[in-house]
C-alpha cells in the first residue's frame, strides 16, 4: 500500500512539474509590451506540506494552485483553482487518502469613481462545484486541520456571493465599509451526509486607514458574519455562532526595506448543536482566537526580493471542565516562513519558499476527544507569475 501511494504522488509530481514547464515556456515567449489593453497576471506553483504529531499522525499534502486575473478599466475578473493530494496516517497506523481538483471561484467588480460622493465597488462571487464531493467514509475521515494543510475542502454546492463596498478618502486618512450575502447551495458532502445544506451569511467590514507619514501606514479592520441554520437531508445540524473579528497593523514600505505588523481578535458566539450525532445538544462556546503576524521584505536588486515572516497564534479553551462533553482543549501555534523572488523577464517572475511551524493542542473532548499532543510541520513552495 505504501508503493502504491508513492508511485500515485511521484505520478502527481511528473504531471506538475510537466505543466510548470509549459507555462513557464508561453510566458517566457509574450512580447514585453502587448499590443492588447487588458492588463492580467497568471500564476501557479506547487506546494508540498508535510506534519507529524507526537502521538504518531502524520500526513501531507501536494497542490497546485492556478490563479488568472484580468482588469480593463473599472472592470476586473479572476479566476481560481487547484489540484490537491492529501494523505495521513493516524495515530493507530491507519492510511487514507484523498484527491482531485477543487472547485472553480470565479470573482468580477465594477468599481465607480468620482461620480459621486463615495467610491463604490461592486463586486459578484460564484463557487462552480466542480471539485469532489460524495466523500467515502474512509476519506471523510481525514483531519483536514487548516492550520497543517491549505486545502481542506476539495468541493462544496454552487454558491454566489454578490458584495458592495464603498470608501471615501481626506487626505492621508481612507475609510471603507462592505456588506456581503453569501448563498451556499446544497450537496452531496460524503456518503453519509446527502443533501447538505451549509447555509448562507451575511457579512459587513469596516476599514479605516491612516497614512500618517510617507512611508507609514496604520490599519484598524474589524469584520462581522451571521450564519444561518445548517441543514442535513432537510433535518436542522447546528447553527455557527456569530463571527467577529478585530485587527489593528501597521505597514512601512521603504526603498530597500520593508515591514508589516499585525495583531488580530477573533472573538465567536456559540455553536448551537441540534444534531445528537455530532455531539451535545446546545450551545458550545468555541473559545476564543488571537493572531500575530510580523514581516519583513529586502530588495536585494532591482529584480531580486527576500522576505520572512513569523506568525503566531492562540486559542483559548472554553472554560469548560476537563469531564465536559462541551470541553474543547486551548491551541498554541508559532510558525516561520523565508521567501526569495526574482523578475526574469519584465512579465515572468519565480517565487520560492520555505516554512516551519510547531503546535501544541491541549486535550478535549468537543468536536471529538483527543489528547494533548505536539506537532511540526514543513512547507516548500514554489511559484511563477506571469503578467501581460
Amino acid at each position: 500500500m505504501a508503493r502504491e501511494e508513492r508511485g500515485k504522488t511521484a505520478q502527481v509530481r511528473c504531471r506538475i512539474a510537466a505543466a510548470l514547464t509549459a507555462l513557464a515556456g508561453v510566458l517566457w515567449l509574450l512580447p514585453a509590451k502587448p499590443a492588447w489593453a487588458l492588463d492580467g497576471s497568471a500564476e501557479s506553483g506547487l506546494v508540498y506540506e508535510s506534519w507529524r504529531g507526537s502521538d504518531g499522525e502524520k500526513g501531507s499534502q501536494l497542490h497546485l494552485p492556478v490563479v488568472l486575473r484580468g482588469s480593463q478599466g473599472n472592470f476586473s475578473a479572476a479566476l481560481l483553482t487547484a489540484y490537491a493530494y492529501t494523505s495521513q496516517t493516524d495515530s493507530g497506523g491507519e492510511s487514507a487518502s484523498v484527491g482531485g481538483l477543487v472547485d472553480i471561484k470565479v470573482g468580477a467588480s465594477y468599481r465607480i469613481a468620482d461620480t459621486l460622493p463615495v467610491d463604490l465597488l461592486v463586486g459578484l462571487d460564484l463557487n462552480l462545484p466542480t471539485g469532489k464531493t460524495n466523500l467515502s467514509q474512509k476519506e471523510a475521515g481525514l483531519d483536514l486541520d487548516s492550520e497543517r494543510m491549505t486545502v481542506t475542502e476539495l468541493g462544496e454546492g454552487f454558491n454566489v456571493n454578490p458584495t458592495l463596498s464603498a470608501g471615501r478618502s481626506w487626505g492621508a486618512v481612507a475609510v471603507g465599509v462592505g456588506v456581503g450575502y453569501l448563498w451556499r447551495g446544497t450537496y452531496d458532502r460524503t456518503a453519509d451526509e446527502k443533501d447538505y445544506d451549509p447555509g448562507d451569511l451575511v457579512s459587513g467590514t469596516l476599514d479605516l486607514r491612516w497614512a500618517f507619514a510617507p512611508e507609514w501606514e496604520t490599519r484598524f479592520l474589524a469584520k462581522y458574519s451571521h450564519y444561518s441554520e445548517t441543514r442535513q437531508d432537510g433535518d436542522p445540524a447546528f447553527k455557527e455562532g456569530d463571527f467577529r473579528s478585530l485587527l489593528a497593523g501597521a505597514r512601512w514600505d521603504g526603498l530597500a526595506w520593508g515591514m508589516t505588523a499585525a495583531l488580530e481578535g477573533i472573538f465567536r458566539a456559540p455553536t448551537d448543536i441540534k444534531d445528537s450525532r455530532l455531539g451535545p445538544t446546545g450551545d458550545v462556546d468555541q473559545g476564543q482566537e488571537y493572531r500575530a503576524t510580523v514581516s519583513v521584505r529586502r530588495v536585494l536588486a532591482s529584480r531580486s526580493e527576500v522576505s520572512a515572516m513569523v506568525r503566531g497564534l492562540l486559542v483559548t479553551d472554553n472554560g469548560e471542565s476537563d469531564t465536559s462533553p462541551r470541553q474543547t482543549g486551548s491551541r498554541r501555534k508559532v510558525s516561520l516562513s523565508l521567501g526569495l523572488g526574482h523578475w526574469f523577464t519584465p512579465h515572468l517572475a519565480g517565487h520560492a519558499a520555505l516554512g516551519g511551524f510547531w503546535m501544541h493542542d491541549d486535550a478535549a473532548n468537543f468536536p471529538a476527544e483527543q489528547d494533548a499532543s505536539n506537532y511540526w510541520g514543513e512547507t516548500v513552495a514554489v511559484r511563477l507569475e506571469g503578467r501581460f
